[in-house]
């Protein structure tokens, strides 16, 4: 039997049956900042047995979670119309130093013509992050918390209007601090201010997250 083996097609998008791309929305950063790696997997034709294999993440060591829900839609490239899978990746650098991540890497066997070709491995690109380390806090605020996010928000809510207090009585406040960009288990601390004439007992923190398209929404 003659086995004629063809050189890799590299069809540019728009053209290419499959093909993967990835992206980072940040190529420098500071540590503990949050990167979004994006991944893409663009499908002009049907294919069977796939598998997406995530990218190997080395260099300084990065916290890594999930930024929401696998999505799928429709695009069209160069007249072309593609099913496209997308998955986001949040990473948080602990350290300073690089961070290199490998290509995504999607499996799967390709329906063409009426007929299935053996397994295809198609790869996105390579990544190299630069973490920069944390700066040092303003001599004003010498104690401040680093706080890495794309958006803050600080509110409270009385259980009762705080100018109608009567003593002995007991009033809950909710303070509430979100941060995008930021795990919950990364907010700092709120301190609770001491007031002459109030007893404070602060309950356990409770700790959630929310997803943005932003990416990871802290709430503490």
């Amino acid at each position: 039997v003659r086995i004629t083996v063809n050189e890799p097609t590299n069809a540019p998008p728009g053209e290419a049956d499959v093909f993967v791309t990835s992206e980072v929305d940040l190529e420098e950063t500071h540590v503990q900042a949050q990167i979004l790696y994006r991944i893409r997997i663009y499908r002009a034709v049907a294919t069977r047995q796939p598998a997406l294999r995530e990218p190997t993440i080395t260099g300084v060591e990065a916290l890594v979670e999930l930024a929401g829900d696998e999505r799928q839609y429709e695009a069209v490239l160069n007249g072309r119309a593609y099913n496209v899978i997308e998955r986001v990746i949040a990473l948080y650098p602990q350290e300073s130093g690089e961070i290199r991540i490998s290509p995504a890497r999607f499996e799967a066997r390709v329906l063409r013509d009426g007929r299935i070709t053996g397994r295809k491995v198609f790869e996105s690109e390579s990544h190299t992050v630069n973490v920069l380390p944390i700066p040092a806090p303003p001599a004003d605020y010498p104690n401040a918390a680093w706080l890495p996010a794309r958006d803050v928000q600080l509110s409270d809510e009385w259980s009762r209007p705080p100018d109608e207090m009567d003593a002995g009585e007991p009033v809950t406040r909710i303070v509430t601090l979100s941060a995008l960009g930021q795990l919950e288990t990364q907010l700092p601390a709120i301190e609770t201010p001491e007031v002459d004439g109030l007893n404070v007992y602060s309950d356990k923190p409770e700790l959630s997250r929310v997803l943005e398209p932003g990416g990871i929404r802290g709430v503490r």
